[in-house]
């Protein structure tokens, strides 16, 4: 389908100029002066080359943003492990995250000092460390279950014992 040409220059009247605004330039992202690429860029490359998934560096992304904002937009590279103590704990304190959560931060954060910074993390000290949830047994034991039925009476007793036989 062949489309005609509009000159939209011409569809408007143009209307004299009573004052001369401020000249507004754009300001693009200040040159860095090694070239390096920013360090999420590198984070993501770094994340790439060793094919990680893609959710795997979405995940460690979002928690090296969360760690470099906890501590007030402060580059990693000036952190230590201090720094990493305070934003794990506070994780598990203040925001009651679950272990593997706590732990895939910790992971994120490891990843990025090893992998991008090319940098040892020491020990991190006492790190408060998220509760894991306290998991009730799957299975009873024989004797267990001899030891409730023992202390059933009437109607409950038969019902567990016939749903007890009939597994058997």
């Amino acid at each position: 389908m062949i489309q005609p040409e509009i000159n939209h220059a011409a569809s408007f009247k143009e209307k004299p100029a009573t004052a001369t605004a401020p000249a507004i330039r754009i300001v693009g992202p200040m040159p860095t002066t090694d070239n390096k690429p920013k360090l999420l860029t590198q984070l993501s490359q770094a994340i790439r080359s060793r094919h990680y998934s893609r959710s795997t560096e979405a995940t460690y992304v979002h928690w090296i943003k969360r760690f470099i904002f906890f501590h007030h937009v402060r580059h990693p590279q000036e952190m230590a492990e201090p720094e990493i103590n305070a934003f794990l704990t506070h994780l598990a304190v203040k925001e009651n995250v679950s272990a593997s959560t706590q732990n895939q931060a910790l992971c994120a954060i490891i990843f990025l000092y090893k992998y991008v910074l090319n940098r040892k993390i020491g020990d991190i000290g006492e790190v408060i460390r998220a509760r894991k949830p306290v998991r009730l047994p799957v299975v009873m034991t024989k004797a267990e279950v001899k030891a409730v039925m023992r202390n059933l009476t009437g109607d409950k007793w038969i019902i567990v014992y016939l749903n007890r036989s009939k597994n058997h």
